[in-house]
Formats: structure tokens, C-alpha cells, sequence
């Protein structure tokens, strides 16, 4: 994630380094790190507080907006709304016929409380719908009605109980216009040759440690991304299980989620998948106690209307990997 904590105190450490560098003896102010960030991280970035983050926790159905944002050939605002005790983040296309028609990678994040989706949408407009409407003269009336479709994280993602003692909520979202930019990509397969394409990738999960165990029982649907890998296309992700208990507190489901089709790829991807991963001491007094499990095989198709899937429910995982060919 673009404003994930570990992503942005390694900005905040470069813009001090930096500053240091420069035979700067004190420390460096919040406000000039936030400037700074702000300048440097391509996420857009809307802090609530005050009188709308009161009334955004309190009133129901309360509904904010961010002022409209064009990038490239997509026009779109960002709101928040309360909706039954929860907060939904979403962007909205702007209800224009030139509109972007390219599919377009989001990132949603919240800073305070680590609450994250991702995926890839196509802001259309939905099929038109036609509606019969009696008249008083008894006519009838033929009226299309029809919605460009918004991006939103799921309903239950951020609980209002997780709100509670904040002083304020920090909103970012990250948007990437992925048509333009994948005819550019690398091709997965080579062109001169049948050699399949392979795809290996490692998520180390010592520093998701702290994430993993602040997770709230109000956020249960709350998922931790990896980094994307393999020009963007992919990424791991965990939640707590939904078969967690008191007992099994540490259990949690471990999915793949495809980001946008690999080069040479229009419609879909059936792969061959490889999972494997590494359990911690039942002790947990030596993190170098490692025991690699049996890999877990299995064939899948993935699309943009299905685009991520689970594998595992673990305890006590270090790392995982994820093999595709």
C-alpha cells in the first residue's frame, strides 16, 4: 500500500536523512514531514477532524465529499458516508460522457486504523434500464435511468467503534489508469520462444507482526496486503479466519488477488499455483525455529470479475510463497 506504515515512515526516515545530511541539528518538524510527504507519495491524501469527524461517527447516513480530481482522461471525487455504524471510503466517477473507459487500479487506506482494500474497477455506466411510469391522463411514460458504477471498500471494512478516540482519521487513495500502461509491460512469455512463464514471490511476514495482532474483533474483514509483484499484476493478502475463536485466536485465511492481467493476456489466466509457507514455534520463544509445511497445489482462472481467491486458513505463519505457471 502507497501509505501503508512501514511505506511511510521509511519516507518520513528519508526526508530526516536527508535533512541530516544537511547539517540539520534538530529534529524535523510534523507539519514538514506531512508537507513533505504530501509532495512525495502519490497518494492522495484527505484528513477528517473536528466538526466533520463528529458528525461523519454520530450521524447516520452522513455523507462527505472531496472536491472533484482529474487524472489523466478520469474524473472522479472521493467520499465518506455513514452508513449503519460503518464508514464507507469510495470514488466516484464524474457523470460525464467523455469519461475514462480503461480499467483503473485503486488502492483505499486508512492511516489510523491500518483499514486497506485494493482492486481494479471499470467505471462504466450501467446498462441502462428502462422504466414504465403511469400518468395521470393514463399515458405512459418510457424513462432510461442507468449509474456509473463507484469504487468502495466493503460495507463491514471500518467499524465506528475503531473511530473512537481519534482525533482524526487520514484518508488516502491511490489511483492508477492500468489500459494506458500495460500495453507498455513486460511480456510474461517470451515471444521467440515456448518456454512457460514462471512467477516466484516471498512475502516475509516478521513486519506485519504489529498489524496482524492490532487487527480489532470489530474488523474482522479487514484484509493485509503484500506489495504488488510481478509488474503490478499480482498480490498476497491475510485476514482473520472466519473460523477464529477464542482458542485460535492466530488463525487466519491467506488468499492471491489478481491486480490487472499479465502482457499478452485480454480476457483471463489459467494458472497452475504452488503455496508453501513457514510455521513458528508452537512457543514462540525463537523466531528462528522455522518448520516449512507441505506445499499446497491447485489450478485456477482468474478475470477482473473474479479477481482474487483463497487458499489457506494458517497459525502462527512467518512467511508464505506463492509459485504461478
Amino acid at each position: 500500500m502507497f501509505s501503508d506504515p512501514i511505506n511511510t515512515q521509511q519516507r518520513i526516515d528519508l526526508i530526516e536523512g536527508f535533512c541530516r545530511d544537511s547539517k540539520t541539528k534538530h529534529l524535523i518538524p510534523e507539519c514538514i514531514n506531512d508537507l513533505c510527504l504530501g509532495y512525495k507519495s502519490k497518494a492522495i491524501e484527505w484528513i477528517i477532524k473536528n466538526e466533520d469527524l463528529d458528525s461523519l461517527l454520530s450521524v447516520n447516513n452522513f455523507k462527505l465529499c472531496h472536491k472533484y480530481l482529474e487524472i489523466e482522461s478520469f474524473m472522479f471525487s472521493l467520499s465518506l458516508e455513514n452508513k449503519n455504524n460503518h464508514i464507507i471510503f469510495s470514488i466516484n466517477p464524474l457523470k460525464i460522457e467523455s469519461q475514462c473507459s480503461y480499467r483503473v487500479y485503486c488502492e483505499l487506506y486508512c492511516v489510523e486504523t491500518q483499514s486497506q482494500f485494493k482492486r481494479t474497477h471499470l467505471f462504466k455506466f450501467r446498462k441502462r434500464i428502462s422504466i414504465l411510469k403511469h400518468q395521470s391522463n393514463g399515458t405512459i411514460q418510457i424513462r432510461k435511468a442507468g449509474k456509473f458504477e463507484s469504487c468502495a471498500w466493503p460495507e463491514s471494512l471500518l467499524n465506528i467503534s475503531q473511530c473512537e478516540n481519534k482525533r482524526k482519521l487520514t484518508f488516502s487513495a491511490h489511483i492508477n489508469i492500468l489500459d494506458k500502461t500495460q500495453r507498455n509491460s513486460i511480456p510474461i512469455s517470451p515471444s521467440n520462444n515456448n518456454k512457460p512463464f514462471r512467477i516466484e514471490y516471498k512475502w516475509d511476514l516478521t513486519r506485519y507482526y504489529n498489524i496482524l495482532h492490532d487487527i480489532s474483533p470489530q474488523a474482522r474483514d479487514t484484509k493485509i496486503y503484500s506489495p504488488n509483484f510481478m509488474d503490478d499484476c499480482w498480490c498476497l493478502w491475510f485476514q482473520k479466519s472466519d473460523k477464529s475463536s477464542d482458542r485460535n485466536q492466530d488463525l487466519y485465511t491467506f488468499g492471491l488477488q489478481l491486480l490487472k492481467l499479465p502482457a499478452n493476456y485480454r480476457q483471463g489466466i489459467l494458472f497452475d499455483g504452488r503455496f508453501t509457507y513457514g510455521l513458528e514455534s508452537e512457543s514462540g520463544s525463537d523466531r528462528d525455529e522455522i518448520e516449512e509445511c507441505d506445499p499446497i497445489e491447485f489450478a485456477y482462472y482468474v478475470d477482473y470479475r473474479h479477481q482474487d481467491m483463497k487458499i489457506k486458513n494458517i497459525k502462527n505463519v512467518s512467511w508464505v510463497k506463492i509459485e504461478i505457471t
